[in-house]
């Protein structure tokens, strides 16, 4: 359903979706879109008819954002004030992993409305932000950003073209372009002696023992032999050196071509931050399998990651892939940490807990998952562990 809503100050008729979860969980009314809709056409530099200037709703949400796509090449994003964007991890991001990642300006906060009886105090804008101020009190702020818009489609997207037929050739693709993204992330890495090293470390970063031990302590009693055998194996492996580690691997956020499946983009760096070497790979496993769920779930719909009551199974290629991954891996890293192979593992199993064994909340990550309430993330736990045992045993 689509509605046609004008704003009274400017005169400007807008094309407004009625897709609204992004502003009912942030308790917004219904003028914050139009207030982003009318922020977003101050950007246009040409005719609206012109194909690089017009203005439409992304097809897929993210479940912390709002997204327009402006013609061709660009993308408006406004988030939340516990969502902004650190400029700073964005530019390294871009510097580290190029064109893969998509560039990014801070256009300023936007005032918008809050339902009245959810209040929230309105954030701090930057000194040299452009604020458009809201005629009323109950307000809080949305940060605004552009953006190049990537190539491609969305992994998600993609995967559902081939839901009857999985694609072998495109999952090679796929897989070979996933190491050699790792392999890009050396390029910034820093040794974990860097004195430089302690202000770079995110929250995630400078609580890994702490997480493991609320892990430990909490997780099903089946889950605490593999906690604590990489509670053990932590001081190895923050020896590791730390990369910038992208904190969301999943379809919706991998940008790849319609036809052979190569990575051309990776998006949402919000919770990017440096962690060792091997613990981006979590999100091997999930390229390594596919989700299904009991519900219609629409990559479009800001759904949540993992989706409610989904079900987590591997590929029936995914030993051969994992393989392939590894023997694109090992031609490109350096000697040393060839050899530490074991260790980068014991690295790839932190990051499984720490991304499952973790509940996101809204970007809170202060809570260890537990039964009855992430049930998805618990069985996707179940699984992983279950299979990097399974592979452990086959490669000792």
């Amino acid at each position: 359903m689509v509605e046609m809503r004008q704003d009274a100050k400017d005169g400007i008729e807008l094309q407004v979706e009625c897709s609204d979860d992004f502003f009912a969980r942030y308790h917004l009314t219904s003028s914050a879109k139009t207030r982003c809709w009318a922020f977003a056409k101050t950007q246009q530099h040409h005719p609206s008819d012109d194909a690089d200037s017009q203005l439409c709703e992304a097809s897929s949400q993210g479940f912390c954002s709002y997204t327009l796509c402006l013609g061709r090449e660009t993308i408006i994003q406004f988030r939340p004030p516990d969502h902004r964007l650190d400029l700073g991890i964005t530019a390294l991001a871009r510097d580290t992993y190029g064109d893969l990642v998509p560039s990014v300006r801070f256009l300023g906060d936007l005032e918008v409305e809050v339902e009245s009886d959810r209040t929230q105090e309105a954030s701090s804008s930057s000194s040299t932000a452009s604020t458009i101020s809201c005629p009323r009190n109950n307000t809080t702020s949305l940060s605004v950003y552009s953006m190049s818009r990537m190539a491609g489609i969305s992994l998600a997207d993609l995967r559902q073209s081939f839901l009857t037929s999985p694609n072998s050739t495109l999952n090679e693709q796929l897989i070979k372009d996933f190491a050699h993204l790792t392999t890009r992330s050396l390029s910034s890495a820093l040794p974990s002696s860097s004195p430089s090293l302690p202000a770079r470390k995110g929250r995630v970063g400078r609580s890994l023992h702490w997480r493991l031990k609320e892990m430990h302590a909490h997780l099903p009693p089946q889950f605490r032999p593999v906690v604590q055998a990489t509670l053990d194996a932590l001081p190895d492996i923050e020896a590791l050196p730390w990369v910038l580690t992208h904190g969301d691997v999943v379809p919706s956020n991998i940008m790849v071509g319609e036809e052979g499946g190569s990575i051309c983009g990776l998006l949402d760096w919000e919770e990017a931050e440096y962690l060792p070497f091997g613990v981006g790979f979590y999100g091997l496993e999930e390229l390594l399998g596919q989700t299904t769920t009991h519900i219609t779930h629409n990559s479009s719909n800001s759904t949540p990651y993992p989706p409610p009551n989904s079900h987590f199974t591997y590929l029936p290629t995914a030993d051969s892939l994992r393989a392939l991954f590894w023997a694109e891996l090992e031609q490109t890293i350096p000697t040393p940490l060839r050899l530490q192979r074991s260790t980068v593992e014991r690295a790839q199993l932190l990051g499984i807990l720490l991304w499952h064994g973790i509940a996101f909340d809204n970007g809170r990550l202060d809570r260890v998952v537990c039964e009855g309430r992430d049930d998805a993330e618990l069985q996707r736990l179940d699984v992983m562990i279950a299979k990097f045992h399974s592979v452990s045993r086959d490669s000792a």
